[in-house]
């Protein structure tokens, strides 16, 4: 079982703006959580220098996510209708309802595929 790792020991571990959102979580190392227009998290800012960095469409669904290693572009996954790429490999489908059961389509990065 995970326990819960307090990694900050100061007052203000977690800072929230004026609507009540939060904007830094020093307890994960999060510095910065910037918003967009439709209040969804667009940049996420670590103090060692990694981001996270979301795209959304004008409806508010996730377009793409990419992640920064101290600047440097690393892994990007996008999410195009009901399936999630990962560095342009297909990685996951949503389920889809078959012969009365779900399936799921899963890969890893070598393109196996499983159907759950």
């Amino acid at each position: 079982m995970l326990e819960y790792a307090n990694l900050s020991n100061g007052q203000n571990e977690m800072v929230y703006d004026k609507n009540g959102g939060l904007i830094a979580d020093f307890d994960r190392n999060i510095c910065t959580i910037r918003k967009n227009v439709l209040f969804l998290p667009d940049t996420i800012q670590f103090v060692n220098g990694n981001q996270i960095v979301h795209r959304y469409d004008a409806m508010g669904r996730k377009l793409q996510t990419t992640y920064y290693r101290k600047r440097v572009q690393g892994s990007v996954t996008d999410y195009i209708i009901s399936a999630e790429y990962y560095n342009e490999n297909i990685c996951y489908t949503r389920p889809t309802w078959n012969n009365g059961r779900y399936l799921h389509r899963v890969s890893n990065p070598e393109g196996c595929m499983w159907y759950l």
